[in-house]
C-alpha cells in the first residue's frame, strides 16, 4: 500500500492549481469526450433507423450532419468543461471561453452547411 507521504505530490501547485485538480479536470474531460461520442453514435444510429422509415429529408439531413461532428470540436468542448474545475486568471479564462465559442460557431456552421445541402 502506498505511503501517504508519497501522495504529497498531488498537492504540488502547477500553474496555480494542485496536481490533483489537474488530474480531476483531465478525468472530467476524458469522461465528457467519451460520453459525447457515445451520445452522438447512439443518436445517429437511432435517427438513421427512423430516417429509413420516413419520406422526409429533414431526418436524413440531421442524421448526416450529426455523423459529421468533428472530433476536434468534441475535444475542445470536453477540455472546456474540464477547465471549469481549475482556477485561471481572468485573461486566461477569456481565452479558453473564446476558443470554445469559436469551436461551437465553426461546428454549427458545418452542421448548417451540411443540412443546407439537402
Amino acid at each position: 500500500m502506498p505511503d501517504i507521504d508519497s501522495l504529497e505530490f498531488l498537492n504540488y501547485p502547477l500553474l496555480n492549481n494542485a496536481v490533483q485538480n489537474w488530474l480531476f479536470a483531465l478525468a472530467v474531460s476524458v469522461l465528457v469526450f467519451l460520453l459525447i461520442h457515445i451520445i452522438i453514435r447512439l443518436g445517429v444510429s437511432r435517427l438513421s433507423r427512423l430516417a429509413k422509415q420516413t419520406s422526409t429529408i429533414w431526418d436524413d439531413a440531421i442524421t448526416d450532419a450529426l455523423s459529421r461532428t468533428r472530433s476536434l470540436f468534441v475535444l475542445i468542448v470536453a477540455l472546456f468543461l474540464g477547465t471549469l474545475y481549475l482556477e485561471f486568471s481572468d485573461r486566461t479564462r477569456e481565452v479558453i471561453i473564446s476558443v470554445a465559442s469559436i469551436a461551437v460557431f465553426i461546428q454549427s456552421g458545418l452542421w448548417l452547411n451540411n443540412i443546407g445541402q439537402y
